[in-house]
């Protein structure tokens, strides 16, 4: 009995991922995210929206001390609540087989996503602080445009921490203790200060290193995400 012989069009094949849009890609990323994923960020900005507007309209302390108490908060929340946001990103993913056999390497989707996490809650400190800026309850030198580096940069560290630790655990309990246990290791050198710009920066550029080569080396050990994906 003769087979007949099904042709493969790989040049074809190479083409289509080519051409894939980068931005199709980036919606499924976004979908992937999911309102679990935007949940953490999203309810820390509003309760630090509805405390500071609360204390501003209660007139009990001046709106100087208010806007400075305001900032401190945002400061310390908005990271820890990114950091969360990262690991559940990454450990809420239960396909690891079928993420392993697309075309793009999975790091590639697990950054894509960690940036799209950072992208909104840059926007949602925008919003936040714009927000906060116009009833008085917020007190802080920096310009809009920079603001959000107030609460957001350390937070690129602690979206690299839930996500490599979400990697390699395969745990959020256990991503969340890894994210806050950095967190108040670097606490000290997130204090807002005279040199606030300098250190947010720094921040960010550090964090944005090791978000890379955490995932990069996280993702490279395939056997390792498949056996925790079984367990």
């Amino acid at each position: 009995m003769k087979h007949a012989t099904v042709g493969v069009n790989l040049a074809g094949t190479r083409r289509y991922v080519r051409a894939m849009v980068p931005l199709s890609l980036l919606r499924a990323d976004a979908r992937r995210v999911g309102l679990a994923g935007f949940a953490a960020p999203l309810a820390t900005a509003l309760l630090v929206a509805v405390a500071g507007a609360a204390a501003r309209a209660s007139g009990q302390t001046g709106a100087g001390a208010v806007g400075l108490s305001t900032v401190r908060v945002a400061a310390m929340a908005f990271p820890i609540a990114i950091g969360f946001a990262a690991a559940t990103v990454v450990t809420r993913e239960r396909i690891i087989e079928l993420q392993l056999s697309l075309p793009s390497p999975y790091w590639h989707s697990v950054l894509r996503r960690v940036g799209i996490l950072l992208a909104a809650s840059v926007v949602l400190a925008w919003l936040l602080i714009g927000g906060l800026d116009l009833v008085g309850a917020w007190n802080h030198p920096a310009p809009l445009l920079l603001a959000p580096l107030i609460p957001v940069g350390p937070g690129v560290t602690l979206a690299g921490v839930g996500a490599v630790g979400g990697l390699v655990l395969r745990s959020g309990a256990a991503a969340t203790v890894c994210v806050l246990i950095v967190w108040l290791a670097q606490s000290p050198v997130a204090r807002l200060g005279t040199h606030w710009l300098t250190g947010r920066l720094a921040l960010v550029a550090a964090g944005t290193a090791l978000t890379v080569a955490g995932v990069l080396l996280a993702c490279r050990d395939t056997e390792r995400l498949l056996e925790r994906s079984r367990q």
